[in-house]
């Protein structure tokens, strides 16, 4: 991660203004995502913390998560993945990267779950299995120990916990609450939806990816500047949903960040060139099928007002 003149200038203003803001480094849910005085809405808007030496073109540039990677194989679809078994446990994230996994040199951080979000079986109408998606999402934690396990502990904590009260809810009743969309139905449906439940938690949860993948998009598309692509991605997903000084800390998050070569390392890379090519195609892959699920979450979750765009 390259630094000019500007980037110390700006690193220089940032630090002083440390003095009264700490990054957390305990578990406390909601910090970074979930805002604890408001279940669905998003507070009122801010202008972003201007702790990078990003332009007002580049952070505000709309995303475009339609990306392929050089070397990327062409994905299937969901839908097209929806003909399969019914009863068949996720294994990987498709049958090319099937094909690929089972004669590769290098094991990425993106091909060893056993659970891969592109191999959720969507059931009619792109219902989304809750147990499934539940146990793919787990998968997500251990990636911000690769960001930083400090400056992003409380990241992966309210992922964590958002998880774990949706699987809590679908425990209640398994055999009701088969799909996320069942289950966030009947609680909107009961008034149920509010703050604490499995609807508000999937909310968060869907957000928190959503700046993943986006984070990952960055990547894949050939940016080095893994702070650079941690804001824009967060500029373009969970910022408009946060306080000026949520933003504030992430920004300061963002500064922990390692080099990306070294990320590339602890995401399964050797430092090849072969290697980091290969945890940038898993990756690309990866992002793209995270994506589909996102979207189709977020569209129910629009539709039922749980939602807002801003």
């Amino acid at each position: 991660m390259s630094h000019s003149k500007s980037d110390k200038e700006a690193s220089k203003a940032t630090e002083q203004s440390k003095e009264n803001i700490e990054i957390p480094t305990h578990a406390s849910p909601e910090v970074f995502i979930t805002p604890t005085n408001s279940p669905h809405h998003s507070p009122p808007p801010s202008p972003a913390p201007h702790l990078h030496t990003l332009t007002q073109a580049q952070l505000h540039s709309p995303p475009t998560p339609d990306f392929h990677t050089p070397t990327q194989p062409q994905l299937h679809t969901i839908r097209s993945r929806a003909i399969a078994n019914q009863n068949q446990r996720p294994m990987f994230v498709n049958m090319q990267q099937q094909d690929i996994v089972q004669d590769r040199k290098y094991d990425t951080f993106f091909s060893r779950p056993t659970c891969q979000f592109g191999a959720i079986v969507l059931e009619e109408d792109d219902l989304i299995p809750t147990k499934v998606f539940l146990e793919c999402a787990e998968v997500l934690l251990p990636f911000f120990d690769a960001l930083s396990p400090t400056a992003f502990a409380s990241v992966k904590a309210d992922i964590a916990v958002n998880i774990k009260k949706a699987l809590h809810k679908y425990e209640e009743d398994p055999t009701r609450y088969t799909t996320l969309q069942v289950m966030m139905t009947h609680e909107i449906e009961t008034g149920r939806a509010g703050a604490g439940s499995a609807t508000e938690s999937l909310l968060w949860l869907k957000r928190g990816m959503e700046f993943i993948y986006l984070f990952l998009a960055e990547l894949a598309r050939g940016e080095t500047a893994l702070d650079v692509a941690a804001w824009k991605a967060y500029s373009n997903s969970l910022s408009r949903h946060h306080y000026w000084f949520v933003r504030r800390i992430f920004g300061l998050a963002t500064m922990a960040i390692p080099y990306h070569l070294d990320f590339m390392v602890l995401l399964g890379s050797d430092r090849s060139d072969e290697s980091v090519q290969q945890v940038i195609q898993d990756m690309g892959i990866f992002a793209q099928n995270l994506r589909e699920i996102c979207v189709i979450l977020d569209q129910f979750l629009v539709r039922k007002n749980i939602e807002t765009k801003s």
